[in-house]
């Protein structure tokens, strides 16, 4: 197979400029740079505490208005049901602060775009007839915005700030969200059926970012792959070395704030929250199946079309192709339910061929037992070469992580942190090993060897009963 040699691994590059000063390196340093610093911002513990105008800035990323009342400071949802806060047909007026660059306006206009097609949101240039608005700037620290439409804004208008390495499409996208009505996937109340918290990994000060809320999701399942999600890593204590938030089946760890855009679910709570499908001529008789939804009115006299999720196809909906709605977003690419002793390893090894090979191998010793492994070969992608971050020599962009004590917490290597022959051993008889891998493939990945073997007694008196027979 032919590698594409425009797929040079970031990293790499980044390494190479001490060494060297091409153009190449620089431009792909700083592109890697403003995405990790996007994310620092927002889910890091980077962005300021409170506003210019002393507004406190919550979850990361949220601003609550300076108003009286406090006693519940969100009211959470995924999305806002109080009226007040969504925006009037469904219609934002917007504009730009002068600090906004054509860069930084290009990114913006696709967020809004996708936002549109995909919802029906209108988003309109501001007049001096519109009272409420929002303004995109980036004169100021960090990505941040207020929740919905604000009345105490009137005339004066909401801002989103856009600030330095935020001009993303994903990033704006998400904070486009917080605009129109939408809070953190992981607030959700139902959370715990989907995901759990390592408290142990999260920095004391932002505990508050993980509370869950009384809410109201229209039904619509938790989404790992929604715009609205927190990153695994997200406040926690060591960032890229301990998860703060991980999937309660590891194998959808993988899938973790994907910023890939709106996800199916993102889009339909939109449509449902906004009431997109109201004027639809065929409303009532259609029904859409398998949690599809009718697709907004584009006020052309057109009966709607259904949007089926992932699983399904046909025009209704009606045929079921997937049954698991991750497994049809993307499925896993390797691993499975190790019961017996051998052997596991990456797809193609000592090779990789394919980009974005993840894999996830759940390890079961017998009753008794705990599991041994023992590294054969181990090779990833670098540590990132960022000076001066808190990313500098940690596993950015991708990760092998192992979970020896428990089913929610391990470590994460990279690189060739791990030499041929290491050996580990799990406290019980179970085991993970998580590879979450980016589309370079650097390396030859990974392979071990795994034993059941006999439990060591830390029991002082089963010693005694071993040494006296």
């Amino acid at each position: 197979m032919q590698i594409d040699t425009k797929f040079i691994y970031q990293t790499k590059l980044i390494a190479a400029l001490q060494e060297s000063n091409d153009e190449e390196s620089l431009v792909a340093k700083y592109k890697h740079e403003i995405s990790l610093e996007a994310l620092m911002y927002m889910f890091g513990g980077g962005n300021p505490k409170v506003t210019p105008e002393d507004e406190r800035i919550v979850e990361g990323d949220i601003v609550l208005p300076n108003i009286t009342d406090d006693s519940n400071e969100l009211n959470g949802r995924k999305a806002v049901k109080e009226p007040l806060l969504l925006w009037p047909l469904a219609t934002v007026p917007y504009t730009y602060h002068y600090s906004i660059t054509d860069d930084e306006k290009r990114v913006i206009e696709m967020a809004i775009e996708h936002w549109q097609n995909e919802t029906c949101l209108r988003f309109k240039p501001r007049t001096m007839f519109d009272y409420y608005f929002v303004r995109f700037r980036s004169d100021r620290s960090g990505c941040w915005s207020l929740l919905g439409r604000q009345p105490i804004y009137i005339h004066y208008g909401q801002d989103i700030s856009i600030g330095k390495g935020c001009a993303e499409f994903g990033v704006v996208t998400h904070e486009i969200g917080h605009v129109i009505g939408f809070y953190h996937e992981q607030s959700r109340s139902d959370r715990d059926i989907a995901i759990h918290i390592n408290w142990e990994n999260v920095e004391k000060k932002f505990t508050l970012q993980f509370e869950r809320e009384i809410d109201i999701n229209y039904n619509v399942g938790y989404d790992y792959t929604s715009i609205m999600q927190y990153p695994s890593w997200a406040f926690s204590k060591a960032p890229f070395e301990k998860n703060s938030v991980v999937t309660l089946d590891p194998r959808y760890q993988r899938l973790l704030a994907k910023n890939n855009g709106l996800s199916f679910r993102d889009k339909k709570i939109a449509n449902h929250l906004y009431a997109c499908n109201k004027n639809c001529p065929n409303r009532k008789t259609t029904e859409c199946l398998n949690e599809g939804y009718l697709k907004p009115y584009r006020n052309d006299g057109r009966q709607c079309e259904c949007e089926c999720p992932p699983t399904t196809t046909g025009k209704f909906c009606e045929t079921l192709v997937k049954e698991n709605y991750y497994d049809a977003i993307e499925p896993l690419p390797c691993g499975g339910n190790i019961t017996q002793e051998g052997y596991i390893e990456t797809p193609d090894y000592p090779q990789r061929l394919w980009p974005k090979q993840s894999c996830t191998w759940i390890v079961m010793a017998p009753s008794e037992k705990v599991i041994r492994l023992t590294f054969e070969g181990f090779e990833f992608a670098p540590r990132l070469y960022l000076p001066q971050t808190k990313a500098h020599k940690k596993c950015v962009n991708e990760t092998v992580e192992v979970r020896l004590t428990n089913k929610y917490s391990g470590s994460i290597y990279c690189g060739n942190d791990i030499t041929e022959g290491t050996e580990m051993i799990s406290e019980g008889p179970e085991a993970i090993i998580i590879i979450i891998a980016d589309k370079h493939m650097i390396g030859k990945g990974l392979r071990a060897k795994i034993e059941f073997i006999k439990k060591k007694s830390k029991n002082i008196w089963d010693l005694w009963e071993k040494v006296s027979g």
